[in-house]
């Protein structure tokens, strides 16, 4: 009884944005701007997304390389702590450091060889300001990521729901939530990719047909923020296309609400399903930059072989091989640290994140129907394939160049497709024990992920074994935080309540009937 008012719908999905929102705005505060990956170019690439224009973006003649930019040195400035995990971001609060009119030569996208969408939109936002114009980037990449998580359970069936939102919080933390509340180009990325598998889905079974179109518009939406935004976003969106024509393929002769079909209409769905993904990829290919091109990168890949292999890297493609499942648990981050690689997460959280992640692919996979299991092996090659080639194609091998970032991804549609329950199927069941641990093993890793990279640009990190700075301290003076906000510790204490309390919520509203049957299995037993 005491609960009987989280039987609201809109209750719950009301509450449930308020918590995402705080926990959203949380991870936004624990750093500055300028704190994610690679992000002096992406800053000279907004200041320049509308070209050399003579205020925020100028031609640097003294360059050979046409993608090099003369940018205001501020801009740069807001990444000055960087890379030294015991330094604060006290930098930031340095007289001439945001101020300086002095321009410093960047590399940029001017010359359009990566997705420019992205850029143009944010350059609405640049500004002399350069802290308040990265702060406003920010909060407008927040907003896309809450619309589209919200609008995306909103429209969806409860068996979509329940594994779209479960599949956010598990493999969201901390990487994803990072990510989503920078200036980094992920930040759409994830948007739209995290959200285009669950809207499939919904679009082929919701009984519902407005909420099909909804979900339809959804998913077209979510392709452009992805492809307008990440380069690897083209594979991307290739294998979810490919996971939800598994799905709509075994679905046709079966009384789904879109494919009530049988018999020669069957084939006909079957063959217009052929026919639009193969013009669905050519149409990816078509809108993708050159460097995505399938015959640049098969040019690519056989020349990196022979570079790894001058290198005097006996086999090239084993070498790659055996260490790739690193940029997947790199999503927890274990081996791979946030921001540009100098905050690295302590085993206390990955190995409860990563835990959580495995307990639950195997419980929603065990007993998988055909179509499921075809789509999840799909997205297990993929997720072996796509990193192997890519780094083949750069010649360089795991911990060289490319990041978890870039594949993390296909861990939703993974974990997605392992959770979901298809018309006709059992609903997915969780018992009491698996729940509880569920809320211990996403509450702690979240916690001490939010509190290390608080404490990282607050502090800085103090040495701990062979000298690597990856340790924190209540008792570390701050050296910097927001103007007029409550404390540090105060922000990492809500931060970390209203995630527990989003985790409890999920848990409670999707597995509401397992209580009778928490309380049937034991007395089965003893029968």
């Amino acid at each position: 009884m005491r609960t009987e008012w989280l039987r609201s719908r809109s209750v719950q999905g009301g509450l449930l944005g308020v918590l995402l929102v705080v926990v959203l705005a949380g991870w936004a505060l624990s750093s500055p701007p300028g704190s994610s990956p690679d992000d002096g170019f992406h800053l000279t690439s907004i200041w320049c997304a509308e070209g050399f224009d003579g205020e925020f973006c100028f031609e640097n003649p003294g360059s050979a390389d046409p993608a090099v930019a003369l940018v205001p040195l501020r801009v740069l400035e807001l990444s000055c702590y960087q890379y030294d995990g015991s330094r604060s971001a006290s930098c930031l609060e340095e007289d001439d450091r945001l101020v300086s009119d002095r321009l410093s030569p960047k590399d940029s996208n001017v010359t359009g060889a990566r997705p420019n969408l992205y850029y143009r939109a944010m350059h609405v936002f640049a500004d002399a300001d350069v802290l308040a114009a990265g702060n406003r980037i920010r909060a407008a990449n927040i907003l896309v990521v809450t619309l589209m998580l919200l609008a995306t359970a909103l429209v969806a069936t409860d068996r979509v729901r329940t594994a779209f939102v479960l599949t956010t919080l598990v493999v969201g933390v901390p990487l994803g939530l990072f990510l989503v509340t920078s200036v980094n180009t992920a930040a759409w990325g994830l948007a739209g990719l995290v959200t285009l598998w669950a809207n499939g889905v919904t679009a082929m079974t919701h009984p519902d047909r407005r909420r099909r179109l909804v979900a339809g518009l959804l998913a077209v939406i979510g392709v452009v923020l992805a492809m307008g935004s990440r380069t690897e976003a083209v594979v991307h969106v290739a294998l979810t296309l490919g996971v939800l024509g598994i799905l709509w393929w075994y679905s046709a002769g079966r009384p789904t609400p879109l494919l009530d079909l049988t018999g020669g209409r069957r084939t006909l769905a079957r063959g217009v399903l052929v026919a639009g993904l193969v013009a669905a990829a050519g149409l990816a290919l078509a809108l993708a930059p050159d460097s995505a091109s399938l015959d640049t990168a098969l040019r690519d890949i056989g020349n990196g072989y022979d570079r790894m292999a001058a290198r005097g890297i006996g086999d090239p493609l084993l070498a790659i091989l055996f260490e790739v499942p690193v940029l997947w648990t790199g999503a927890f981050g274990l081996n791979w640290g946030l921001g540009a690689l100098d905050t690295p997460i302590p085993s206390i959280a990955t190995v409860p994140l990563m835990a959580a992640f495995v307990i639950l692919l195997v419980r929603g996979l065990t007993g998988a129907t055909r179509p499921r299991t075809l789509a999840a092996s799909l997205v297990l090659v993929v997720l072996v394939l796509f990193p192997t080639f890519a780094l083949l194609r750069s010649a360089l091998i795991v911990y060289e160049g490319l990041q978890p970032r870039q594949f993390m991804a296909m861990l939703f549609v993974l974990l997605g497709i392992a959770l979901l329950r298809l018309p006709g199927e059992e609903p997915l069941r969780l018992g009491r024990g698996t729940r509880r641990m569920l809320l211990i093993a996403l509450g702690v890793g979240h916690t001490v992920a939010h509190l290390v990279n608080i404490r990282r640009y607050v502090s800085g990190l103090l040495p701990g074994h062979l000298g690597e700075f990856r340790h924190v301290s209540f008792a570390s003076e701050i050296e910097w935080w927001w103007s007029g906000l409550p404390s540090p510790n105060v922000v990492w204490a809500v931060t970390s309540l209203a995630f527990v309390a989003a985790v409890w919520l999920t848990l409670r509203v999707a597995f509401p009937d397992d209580a009778a049957t928490d309380r049937a299995e034991p007395a089965a037993a003893r029968a």
